[in-house]
This record gives structure tokens, sequence and C-alpha cells, in this order.
């Protein structure tokens, strides 16, 4: 094996048992099979049950996620979106290239209204943003027969995904994803999982385990961001195993993919309100009728 960027598919990530990952690390040649053990072993650590439902949009977070889960139990990936959504059509073709069972949940404009209230309730927002971005979720745990549903989240505030990331220096990009990773840990991930729990589901969030973070953290910055490449070590661990579409697959937000942000915009404008008075007035009217 050569440098520092160097891997061996095939290697850490097919482990069969748990390790002492600062042991590991040690003698690893490289960070990214220390990182592929880390991620291996939470998403195992996560999977108590033998069949396993996966948040998918085709992104490589979510590839990663899944191809480390068919490791180990029987998964479903779960895809949401309007007719004719980016990530419908990722989702498909990404689960077919991976040769893992795929499950498509469509959604219309009455099926967002149903679920804002829900959302809004666990996730203590009325942030239309915030509830475009989970409302996935919702759809998947609703959907899914599975009892354990897994997630990519984390990834992005980890490894450097947002494009806002891009136009700060390294030191101010550090800060801000620290930041930005300790509200998900803190917050958001747990009112995610308050949300699957209220839905019958157990919710892992495999990115946000301790031993993940601190590998992230050790990155370098030009594994982080890089020549306007984002998510660079993530993007390095999806080629090691194999889905070199996924590591090449630029990022586009849960919200935007799925056609939901649309979808609300649309209905706001067709009853003549601005996006932020026509989500608390549906939300009111919800919790009138309750």
């Amino acid at each position: 094996m050569g440098g520092d960027n160097t891997f061996c598919p095939g290697i850490a990530y097919a482990l069969a048992q748990p390790i002492n990952i600062g042991a590991y690390i040690c003698r690893a040649v490289n960070r990214l099979d220390a990182l592929i053990v880390a991620l291996d072993r939470s998403v195992r650590d996560r999977l108590t049950r033998p069949e396993a439902a996966i948040m998918f949009s085709g992104g490589v977070d979510s590839c990663v996620v899944a191809s480390l889960a068919s490791n180990h139990v029987l998964v479903n990936l779960y895809t949401i979106g309007v007719e004719g959504a980016h990530d419908l059509r990722v989702g498909e073709s990404s689960a077919r290239a991976m040769g893992l069972a795929w499950k498509s949940i469509i959604i219309t404009e009455s099926d967002i209204r149903e679920a804002m209230p829900f959302v809004a309730r666990y996730m203590d927002t009325v942030s239309p943003l915030t509830l475009s971005f989970e409302m996935p979720l919702f759809f998947v745990a609703r959907a899914a027969f599975e009892e354990i549903v897994l997630c990519g989240q984390g990834a992005d505030e980890l490894f450097g995904g947002y494009a806002r990331y891009e136009t700060m220096s390294p030191s101010e990009r550090r800060h801000r994803m620290k930041v930005d990773a300790d509200a998900l840990i803190t917050t958001g991930a747990p009112a995610e999982r308050r949300l699957a729990s209220a839905l019958g589901k157990e919710l892992g969030h495999p990115y946000l385990d301790r031993s993940v973070v601190d590998l992230a953290i050790s990155l370098p910055d030009d594994m982080l961001v890089n020549d306007g490449v984002r998510k660079v070590a993530l993007r390095q661990v999806a080629t090691a195993l194999g889905l070199e579409e996924a590591a090449l697959r630029p990022k586009k937000a849960a919200q935007y993919g799925s056609g939901i942000m649309k979808a609300m915009k649309a209905m706001a404008k067709s009853e003549r309100l601005s996006l932020k008075d026509w989500t608390v007035k549906v939300i009111a009217e919800k919790e009138d009728r309750a």
C-alpha cells in the first residue's frame, strides 16, 4: 500500500469482529482505512434486527451507509420525493448499481401538508427549511416495515459537505463545522430519534458515533474541501467501497432533491402567502382541529 491517499478495498471494511480503533489507527497505513473500519463498526452496532431500512437519496452519504449495512443484514433502501423528483431518479439508479432492494415513496402536496404539523412538533420548529429537510424521515419512518432505520445525517457537518464551507478559510471552516456538528449532536439528532420513535422506529446515526467523529476531526484540510470538491475523505471511502458513481456525484440537499421545498413554495404562492406565513398557517390549522 502506498502513501497517504492510497487504500485497498476489501481489507478494513470487511472485518467481522470489533477492534480497538485506537490501536488500529496506530498501525493503519492511512486514515481512510481507519475511517472505513470505524464507519463499519458504527453501522454494525446500530443493526440490532435482521433487517434495516436505509434513508436513501443515492448520494455519497447514504450510499456508504447502505453498502456497509448490506454486509451485515438485509436492507431496503427508501427514497422519498414528489413525482419526478431528482432523488427518485438518482436513488433508483444508485440502488440498481449496488444491487440492493429499493423502494420509492412518492408524495403529494396533501402528504406534505399532513406531515408538517407532526414534524414541527417533534423538531420543535416552524422553520420551513428545517421542516422540508426533516420530512423525508417522517415519510420513511411511517412507510418502512423494518424497525431499524439508518440515516446519513452528520456527514456534511463532519466532512465538509455544505457549500458555505467552500468560501471559508480553513480555520473558519473548522470552527463552523464544529458549531454545526455540536448542534446536530446535542439538538437535531435527539429530536430526529424522538420523531422516529413516535412512529415506532429506532433511528440510527452512524456518522455521529464517537469514533467516527474523532477521526473526522483529525482529517487534514485537503481531505475535507479541496479544489472545489467537498467531503473529499468520504468520497475516497466510497471509492474504496466500489461506489465510484456515488463518489463523483455532487451534493443536492434533501429538501431540494425530494422536491418538498419546491412544493411548499408552490402551495404558499397559490395562497398568496410568504413561505414562512404559510407554514405557520398550516401548522396552526392542524392544532386548531386537534
